[in-house]
This record gives structure tokens, sequence and C-alpha cells, in this order.
């Protein structure tokens, strides 16, 4: 049975095809997935929306009595579907989640097609009390140049988010370039970049970095690179906010495309949040230094010269899903994206990592640390077994706790699962001896319930990084 348990929402929603495509593949369709039918993907989108908007606005008793309708309306779908749970059709709930996370009125009105032009939203980074002393400079807004496909609204298709090149920058105030000539040089490079038979054919977004962050000296301001804290939550913001929030888009296809500078953020981002993207475009040079492990599946297409030796050394590695060209035009690009649909329930997931914030990657999450060893990095390693209905873990000794996210495209949750884990510490005997602890223990051996409720908060404000995907369950191990 599907139950209900009170949790709380906190409201930050993360979460193609070619134009002949209509729909996103089943991701069993061999199996014959279950479903609820696609004609009543609305109206269930329609109760998670309402949900939602009660939680936003904490009136709890109006959210309950919206989830009791929902669980109501979908039991009777799954039933005349012939389907013991309607949590078991993840499918059809992965489109549900996304058509419920859209706004009933757009906060952002994109009113043109194929067209390249500016839409903002208010910045996540409240700068005001600077206002005065960056006139100019900075306004308060996330910017981003968008465009839509004519059909974009019957047509599920791919969305590129476009990094542009961008030089340091770090004086006073009155020193700083012009926020006005920011977005000429990047309109100029965004219209160069993405023809116009590409933007028939992709949702482009190319945010705009003229945000000011003041140094510690207290005087100077900088313009934050794409690949530091304030970058990635430009960049995955002006997502959530004008895209995720207003259009329609495939959940499988979430590209950043990375140019000069911003070809290494590229990169950078998919290591450092395996699974909030779909893949990178990288045209430029890769960074020096990169987890490039936490890749494992995700597609990354190289272009250019100075991102071969990178591809060469690591496009022979088991897992890996990497291509370079010398040059890429648009028929090239479409049909790469066409190609690498993102795997949300990948087999195995690798993450390693010197920053807790980013341990986790699709349903995989080390939410526990040793403090005491702060020079070793967190690594994890996990595989799924999905015919012995167990999941497997390797960790070393800096992680005290991981969770391990569930829905039935990851295991049959009608069924006991078992979690396995062994430990390789990074300080190896001196004798080479096996370290005490390597051994396969068991950690969880059972069943798990599908909370409704729970679904709809961690579709809501997910703790785990695996945008478009949504989880019934979770299993959580202490290993401390």
């Amino acid at each position: 049975m599907i139950r209900a348990s009170f949790l709380r929402l906190v409201a930050i929603p993360l979460g193609w095809a070619l134009a002949t495509a209509v729909a996103l593949a089943p991701l069993h369709a061999e199996d014959q997935a279950p479903t609820l039918g696609a004609a009543n993907y609305d109206k269930v989108a329609k109760l998670v929306r309402g949900y939602f908007g009660f939680f936003e606005k904490e009136e709890f008793n109006k959210a309950n009595k919206e989830l009791i309708k929902l669980l109501d309306e979908t039991g009777k779908l799954a039933k005349s579907a012939k389907i013991a749970e309607p949590l078991v059709a993840v499918d059809d709930w992965r489109e549900i989640m996304r058509r419920g996370l859209m706004v009933e009125k757009p906060t952002v009105n994109i009113s043109w097609r194929v067209d390249l032009r500016r839409a903002d939203v208010p910045s996540p980074i409240d700068l005001s009390a600077d206002e005065k002393e960056l006139a100019g400079a900075f306004d308060n807004k996330l910017k981003a140049f968008v465009s839509v496909p004519t059909d974009y609204a019957k047509v599920a298709y791919p969305v590129i988010i476009g990094l542009h090149p961008m030089d340091d920058e770090v004086k006073a105030a009155k020193n700083l370039t012009k926020s006005k000539a920011i977005e000429e040089k990047v309109k100029a490079w965004a219209t160069a970049t993405y023809s116009k038979e590409l933007l028939a054919k992709a949702i482009v977004i190319c945010p705009i970095m003229d945000l000011a962050i003041r140094g510690s000296d207290n005087v100077s301001f900088s313009r934050p690179r794409w690949d530091s804290d304030e970058g990635a939550l430009w960049i995955f913001r002006s997502f959530s906010e004008i895209i995720s929030k207003n259009a329609n888009f495939d959940l499988r296809r979430i590209y950043i495309d990375g140019h000069g500078s911003g070809a290494s953020a590229a990169l950078l981002l998919c290591a450092r949040f395996p699974g909030a993207q779909t893949g990178a475009i990288v045209r430029g040079t890769p960074p020096q230094r990169i987890d490039f492990g936490n890749c494992l599946g995700a597609p990354v297409l190289f272009v250019g010269a100075d991102s071969k030796e990178f591809h060469d050394t690591w496009k022979g590695n088991d897992g890996f899903v990497l291509e370079h060209h010398d040059a890429l035009d648009d028929a090239t690009l479409l049909a790469w994206m066409a190609a690498h649909p993102k795997e949300f329930a990948p087999k195995k997931v690798v993450i390693e990592t010197q920053d807790l914030r980013c341990a986790a990657g699709y349903w995989l999450k080390v939410s526990g640390e040793d403090p005491t060893l702060e020079k070793l990095s967190v690594k994890i390693n996990a595989v799924v077994d999905r015919e012995k209905n167990e999941v497997t873990v390797v960790t070393n000794e800096k992680v005290l706790r991981f969770e391990i996210y569930l829905n039935d495209a990851l295991l049959d949750l009608d069924k006991p699962i078992r979690v396995l884990h062994r430990l390789v510490p990074d300080a190896k005997p001196a004798d080479g001896a096996e370290a005490e602890g390597a051994k396969e223990t068991e950690r969880f051996n059972g069943t798990v319930k599908r909370v409704m409720e729970q679904t709809l908060d961690w579709a809501w404000f997910p703790p785990f990084s695996n945008t478009g995907e949504f989880y019934v369950a979770m299993i959580a191990v202490e290993l401390g």
C-alpha cells in the first residue's frame, strides 16, 4: 500500500527527441512497463501541482486534502490499469512530476519563438545592499538569453545550457564592466553559436554572468567563474526558474555546453553534480584537476584540438560515453543529443570528492563523513544487481553514512532488498594484508514502503542529484 507521512517541503525544484518525436521512450519498453496511461498525465499533474502550491503557502490542511485526492485518484487509475501500486509506473511519474512542477501562471513569459531574447528573474543572491555602488554593473537580476522552438509546447525538445566565455575581472565597483556591455557581448556570442536551424530543434538558454561579488578586502568586486559556487547557482537556477517552471522539455536531454573558459566548468559540473544534467559539450580546454570518474555513464562530447588529448586518455575506460569531433555542426550536435539520452537508473555510480555537498550522484548519496580525516576524499561506488535485488556499496574510511534512493526502475520494491557493504581503506596495511573490515557485510535485508508524500517532498526539494527522476523510498546505512 502507498502510505502518507508528513514531511517538510522546501521550495526549490530542479527537476527530446527530433521534431518527429512527441513523447519520452519508456525505460523498460521491452518489459511493457506498467502505466497509468498518458491521457491521465495532466489530471494527476494538476493534483500534484495543487499539493505543491498549498505547501508553498504553508496551507497544510489544504495540502493534506489535495494529497488524499491524489491518493484516491491514482489508486483508481492503478486499479483500472491492473497495477498493484500507482508509483510502480516509473516512466509515467517522471513526466507527471515534470508537469506538476510547472507553475500555473508563467513566472517568465516566453512569448517569442526560434529567437534568442532576454528573460530575467530575481537574483538568487541578494545584493540590494550594494545596489547604489553597483549601479550599471549589476541590477540584482538573473538574466539569460532564451529561445524555444515553435512547437515546443507539443514536442519535448532537448535543453542546451550555453556557458559563454568570460575573462576574470576583479575591480572596484566603478571600474567593473557595465552589465549592458556584458549583455551585448553574450548576445553576439550566442547568436553566432546557435543558428536558427538549431534553435528550431532545441531549447537554448544562455545565462548572463554579470553577477558581482564583493571581495574579502571589502572594496573590490569580482565576476564569479562558472565553476564557482555562485556560477553553479547561476547556471542551475536559470534552468529551474526559467525553463523547468515554465516550459515543456525533454527530461532525458539537458546538456551544459561550455565554450572557452566555460568548457572547463561544463565538465567540472558533470563531475561535481553527476545526474544534475544529462551530460556536457566541451568546446575548449578541459580542467587540469577533476574527479572525472564521477562522470561515469554521462555522455560527453569534446570539440576541437584543445580537448582531444583528454578525450583520448579516457575513451578506453569501461562505462564512459565519450565522443570527439574536430568541429561541430548543427546536424552532428542534434544527432548526438538524440543518440545520448540520460540513464536515470544507472547500474553503477562512482563518487569521489573532497566536498560533502557534492557527494551525491543519481540514486546514491553520502550523508555523513569522518571530520577527523581532513586529508582524505570521500570515496564511494555502488553497483545494482537487479536479478538478485541487491546493491553492493564500497567505501573508504572517510564515509560514515550513505543513502540509497529507490524506485521500481532500480530494484523490485515488492521483494526484499539487500544492501552489502565493503570497506576499502585508503590507508593500506604495511604488510599488504587485507585490511580489517574489508570483507563484505550485510547492512540491510528487508522490504521498503512506497510513500507518496515522501515522493512529493523529494521531487520538490531533492536530497539527491538526479534531475528529472523521482524516488519512493530510501535506505540509510550507518557505518560509524
